[in-house]
């Protein structure tokens, strides 16, 4: 009877804009995202965050750009703890958390992709590669300045309509 629960949630509020170019094939876009996090009732943030992308298509081939939280993304923590909540942290020897900023650091994703159309069937195998720029991570391949991950999937398609992908 000591235990009890509490809930954790993200929202985010998303504006995005996105348009043709005068480029044939070339696409662009950006997205400005307003977060609220709410932890039980003694945790709750707010944030805000900009993330841009462009793609090029030339015939089957599709190339892609994004830059994810392109400006950092900003969380201002805000915590009410009342004294019984400190005691379950000090008694389990957790530290008291303190009002704070929580910072999400940009991120690159580049990607490619081939579509193979046979008859109805359309086969599009794509790799991505993500980076990022917070230092060494355990990364595939790492630097000093970057890490990057590469990333491999593949969609099948029936007919325009039905699409496995993996």
């Amino acid at each position: 009877d000591r235990v009890t629960s509490f809930s954790a949630a993200d929202y985010a509020f998303l504006i995005s804009y996105a348009s043709r170019t005068k480029i044939t094939g070339l696409t662009y876009g950006a997205n400005v995202k307003i977060i609220y996090r709410n932890v039980g009732d003694f945790a709750r943030a707010w944030g805000f965050g900009l993330d841009v992308g462009a793609q090029y298509t030339k015939k089957n081939w599709h190339f892609g750009a994004m830059a994810k939280d392109i400006t950092s993304t900003f969380n201002a923590w805000n915590y009410t703890l009342n004294d019984k909540t400190k005691e379950v942290f000090f008694k389990t020897e957790n530290e008291i958390p303190e009002n704070g900023l929580e910072i999400t650091l940009p991120r690159l994703i580049l990607a490619l992709s081939y579509r193979f159309n046979i008859n109805k069937f359309s086969i599009v195998p794509a790799l991505d590669l993500e980076t990022t720029f917070d230092g060494k991570r355990n990364t595939l391949i790492k630097s000093k300045v970057a890490s990057m991950d590469p990333r491999f999937g593949i969609e099948a398609g029936y007919n325009n309509f039905l699409y496995l992908r993996a």
